[in-house]
């Protein structure tokens, strides 16, 4: 039994479901927030985010295609710790400052690590599909 792999997948998805949940009870605040940082249709790709993060979510937790739902929750990470938590496109001093500084940069690259994997391997015991 793979104790330490089922508990990560279980924190993984519920910590993208709950996030998703947050951004459902104010999307418009969100798309405020990716406006903000110069995102073009900030409305429409903030229900896009969250619709991930819900069913990335929640399919991660039950452990259903996880492999399918790895490959978005990623993307919705890589593009954070770019974006928004490394400053990029900006001055290469934030950039790097940013990155030493920010250990919500090392929990993202952690949690892109951590995708990859379920991506590759798939979601393992006490799943739907193991």
């Amino acid at each position: 039994m793979n104790y330490p792999r089922i508990t990560t997948r279980l924190i993984a998805g519920l910590m993208f479901f709950i996030l998703g949940l947050t951004k459902l009870a104010n999307p418009g605040g969100f798309a405020g927030s990716l406006d903000k940082l110069g995102f073009p249709i900030s409305l429409t790709l903030a229900w896009v985010v969250l619709v991930i993060e819900i069913i990335g979510g929640a399919m991660l937790t039950v452990g259903f295609k996880v492999e399918y739902a790895a490959v978005p929750l990623a993307a919705v990470l890589v593009v954070a710790t770019l974006i928004r938590h490394m400053g990029i496109p900006g001055p290469a001093w934030e950039v790097l400052k940013s990155a030493i500084q920010g250990s919500t940069v090392l929990m993202h690259l952690l949690g892109i690590s951590v995708l990859s994997d379920f991506a590759v391997n798939g979601a393992g015991e006490f799943s739907l599909e193991g």
